[in-house]
């Protein structure tokens, strides 16, 4: 399973890099009426939405934020990788290689080239680390709360939490 879930997050970081080379800065209907390519024509220093674009250090902070929470679930697929079902260790995958795919432009350009336009409604332009990064959280999300590995695997989080709390406790 290892080296399905370094192929899906080498995937999400390489197709992110890729389409951002080959599209960003060009305008054309992809699907007419449905969505395109659109650059804004400056880069997004904020999240999604462009929340906290205006805000000076915003690029160092989402930068911080972002390695500190990679970091994180690279951990905790490394610790319970034999324990987690297929669909968790994927969708940690997505969310993490579009993370990175992101994390590539704020560190070396100082801001997210985002291009994916929807023309059938009102929704702000994306690209594609933000497609594996919702999806991710996505099938993430419907595992865990609607699936039985999903709801095993969670109580196997939470009691090896309940189990570090007892042992604090005792010790003192």
């Amino acid at each position: 399973m290892t080296g399905i879930v370094i192929a899906v997050f080498v995937f999400f970081v390489a197709a992110d890099q890729a389409t951002k080379l080959l599209l960003y800065g060009r305008e054309l209907a992809l699907i007419p009426g449905v969505v395109g390519i659109l650059s804004p024509g400056e880069l997004n220093r904020g999240m999604a939405w462009g929340m906290l674009s205006d805000k000076a250090g915003s690029v160092i902070i989402l930068s911080a934020v972002t390695i500190l929470t990679c970091a994180i679930l690279a951990a905790l697929y490394f610790k319970y990788r034999r324990q987690m079902p297929g669909a968790i260790a994927i969708a940690l995958a997505m969310i993490l290689g579009g993370a990175v795919g992101n994390l590539i432009d704020r560190i070396v350009l100082g801001g997210v080239r985002d291009f994916i336009h929807t023309e059938f409604m009102e929704f702000p332009i994306f690209n594609v680390a933000d497609i594996g990064v919702t999806c991710g959280g996505i099938l993430l999300a419907v595992t865990l709360l609607l699936t039985k590995p999903g709801h095993r695997f969670a109580e196997l989080l939470f009691a090896d939490d309940k189990k570090k709390k007892q042992e604090g406790s005792e010790e003192r």
